[in-house]
């Protein structure tokens, strides 16, 4: 394994609507980004444990955010300093425990990343059922092109 690896975390369920939104936004960027052997896409029901990187990699974590902060489709970007001050309890959706305490938990074993960023869309219909709400769905594109942002900055640091 190259000793820094991208990884994205796409997490999601396609058969929950708006949960799909990881999942159909890391098939793009697939279709996009050039083949390479440091980069590790997952599709994760849920968020790892362990985590699977390695302190040197970056990650690239891809969700629907439920909130009722925020309204449908609204674009949600978190750097590291904002994740590791999110509410224990704190759900980018539905998957087992929460974000904020996942955090937490892979700061201690494996560590953070050197580079770590959440993008999510806030989320509107989780029901049973495939494809995205309209708010989620016009959401998309700007996901992807801020992931693909992202990741070009990333790749062309020293």
């Amino acid at each position: 394994m190259p000793s820094s690896t991208l990884w994205i975390l796409a997490v999601g369920n396609e058969f929950r609507r708006d949960d799909g939104l990881a999942i159909e936004a890391a098939r793009r960027l697939a279709e996009t980004l050039p083949r390479d052997p440091a980069l590790r896409l997952l599709h994760l029901a849920g968020l790892p444990l362990p985590a699977p990187w390695h302190p040197a990699d970056a990650v690239l974590i891809l969700d629907a955010v439920a909130t009722p902060r925020h309204p449908p489709g609204t674009l949600i970007s978190l750097g590291p300093e904002e994740l590791q001050h999110l509410p224990a309890d704190l759900r980018a959706s539905s998957h087992g425990i929460g974000f904020g305490e996942w955090i937490r938990l892979v700061s201690l074993e494996p560590g953070l990343p050197r580079a770590l960023r959440f993008l999510g869309v806030v989320g509107q219909d989780f029901g049973p059922g495939k494809g995205l709400s309209p708010a989620v769905a016009a959401a998309l594109p700007r996901l992807v092109a801020q992931a693909l942002r992202w990741i070009r900055k990333l790749r062309s640091e020293p």
